[in-house]
């Protein structure tokens, strides 16, 4: 039976965690992004997994190969295996844990911009991508019992426990998503961004404007 590439978290706790990461197989990395770093370690993993199991196939295409020049970075990784066949994993560490989706865009942009010509990355592209997503990620973890627990501190009455399959996840995720539509966390969250511009603008505290702008902005999340 072939055997699997595997990539293991450094730290399990920082499954559900929002921020940089960085995957390190034998002597090269990769630093990447994600809103989950433990659904996008997977989703690595089974890329990798795809490219050893295409490598022969993947060597030979040609440059209208569209699709497949997609996997480039994944076939540098295949040929780097393949090439030291004691490795059988990689580890998987966050580097910067990231709230708001624009700050890890710009946080990602830094670390590229660090290791733009350094031969042992994989980084193919030294400009990060821009967030699909501007949704914040507050998520804690508790160690209950043998159990890991995580949680929204904001929303403690949903918690994601490891040991759910990823239909409960799926369900538990979407009671969070439509509790985050109601009207009283809205209003925390604008209450929330009022008090930080406040803070940081003292002289704005008797523009009405500026409240204003917060409900329309927070209105769109």
């Amino acid at each position: 039976m072939e055997q699997r590439f595997k990539l293991k978290l450094k730290n399990p706790h920082h499954y559900w965690m929002k921020g940089i990461y960085k995957i390190t197989i034998g002597g090269k990395f990769y630093i990447g992004k994600a809103l989950n770093v433990g659904m996008r370690a997977y989703q690595h993993e089974l890329e990798i997994n795809t490219a050893l199991k295409n490598y022969s196939r993947l060597m030979n295409i040609g440059p209208d190969g569209r699709e497949e020049m997609s996997k480039m970075g994944y076939l540098n990784i295949a040929r780097y295996i393949h090439e030291n066949p004691s490795i059988t994993g990689g580890t998987v560490e966050v580097l910067q844990r990231q709230v708001c989706s624009n700050m890890m865009y710009f946080s990602e942009n830094m670390y590229l911009k660090e290791i733009e010509f350094n031969r042992d990355s994989y980084n193919i592209s030294v400009i990060g991508s821009r967030p699909k997503s501007t949704e914040d990620n507050l998520w804690q973890a508790e160690l209950n019992g043998e159990c890991v627990e995580y949680f929204d501190p904001r929303l403690p009455q949903f918690r994601l426990k490891s040991t759910t399959n990823n239909n409960q996840n799926k369900k538990i995720l979407e009671q969070i998503k439509d509790a985050k539509n109601q009207r009283p966390y809205k209003m925390q969250r604008i209450e929330e961004e009022r008090v930080r511009l406040l803070g940081d603008n003292p002289s704005l505290e008797r523009r009405k404007a500026v409240v204003e702008y917060i409900i329309r902005k927070m209105q769109t999340i």
